[in-house]
């Protein structure tokens, strides 16, 4: 009853039997593959997203970022040539009125109670002042540049063929240069609208001046400062893809293993 067994059987039974190449997993001896099989389920589970993620998301990036630029562009367009920069105030003894009067960069129009609607140009570029002169051409160089940023980043949106050759580096450059040339011409267009602004409300608070030569903020300084602020942040948005891709390619060229090569890379 007492059961007298022999002085081995209690290790037999403990140590079971296992292969061969037991001992070598349990001492931590891997083949060479083994940390980049490794390194490349830890992204997969970190990300937990299919191969194509990154690309969708940054070809509807710059979609969005391009659609926002060009939104920028009709705006200031719009705004540069529209007169309704400047609108008479209706304030004091010119509250009631059976004419109404509006300027902008190009011509100065008057709108008169009975439907009647006329305007007329600047005959005289010399002869305008110099802050028009000036917000003339900051506008006009503000369309060129955007006509430009348009060009451009359509060249280096992922969604198009043009150089496909070259790589998706000069695609990617391509693509910032756009950006930076979008955020370049919403700041040059922020300029001259927000300085009338500016001149409009000084002129306004201006307590000698006659309430018939006063004038409000037009329409088109809210349109053309909306347009400066989408055309920066569409200008910003690409130049971010081109940043974060960037990024990206750099890491994937910096290699996958994450210690220094002295550091035990051999085995056995």
């Amino acid at each position: 009853q007492t059961g007298e067994r022999p002085a081995e059987w209690g290790r037999d039974q403990q140590t079971e039997e296992r292969p061969a190449e037991w001992g070598d997993q349990q001492t931590g001896e891997r083949p060479a593959e083994w940390g980049e099989t490794s390194r490349l389920g830890r992204d997969q589970q970190s990300e937990g997203r299919p191969a194509d993620w990154g690309e969708t998301s940054r070809v509807r990036g710059d979609q969005q970022s391009f659609f926002l630029g060009l939104l920028g562009l009709l705006g200031t367009l719009v705004a540069t040539v529209m007169p309704y920069w400047r609108t008479s105030a209706h304030v004091g003894s010119n509250i009631v009125t059976a004419v109404a009067s509006m300027r902008g960069l190009w011509m100065e129009c008057v709108y008169q109670s009975t439907g009647v609607f006329q305007c007329e140009t600047y005959n005289s570029l010399l002869a305008l002042p110099a802050d028009l002169q000036a917000s003339r051409a900051l506008m006009v160089l503000s369309l060129v540049l955007s006509v430009l940023a348009i060009a451009v980043a359509t060249l280096g949106m992922q969604c198009t063929v043009c150089l496909e050759g070259a790589g998706a580096a000069a695609k990617g450059r391509a693509a910032g240069t756009g950006g930076a040339l979008f955020a370049t011409a919403g700041f040059l267009s922020l300029i001259p609208v927000s300085w009338t602004t500016h001149e409009v409300v000084q002129t306004f608070y201006q307590p000698g001046l006659p309430s018939s030569m006063k004038f409000e903020l037009g329409e088109s300084l809210y349109l053309g400062l909306a347009s400066s602020l989408v055309s920066l942040l569409g200008g910003a948005l690409l130049c971010t893809s081109f940043c974060q891709e960037g990024d990206r390619g750099h890491r994937r060229g910096a290699g996958g293993y994450p210690y220094p090569v002295g550091m035990g890379g051999g085995v056995g």
